[in-house]
């Protein structure tokens, strides 16, 4: 049984990355990140999630790292951002 089906499958995570997108737009700290489509950040977080959790994502590390590069580098997301984040999850 995956970690996935402990949490109660793809539906839960669904719920949970709608819950985690509402407290985050709604942050000052961190709002300002995500000037795009929220329909497809949202969706692409549930596919990502739903993998990790199942346990077929490939290079996870690689691929956040990856999708965050150019708010690294051109845009400041720092520690800061990461941590009101991670209080949110």
């Amino acid at each position: 049984m995956t970690l996935l089906d402990q949490i109660g499958g793809q539906d839960s995570v669904d719920a949970a990355v709608d819950a985690f997108y509402v407290r985050v737009l709604a942050d000052d700290r961190v709002n300002g990140c995500f000037d795009i489509d929220m329909k497809k950040q949202a969706a692409k977080q549930k596919r990502f999630l739903g993998s990790l959790l199942a346990g077929t994502a490939q290079d996870p590390e690689g691929y956040m790292r990856s999708a965050h590069k150019k708010l690294v580098e051109e845009d400041g997301l720092n520690d800061s951002h990461f941590d009101a984040i991670a209080e949110h999850l």
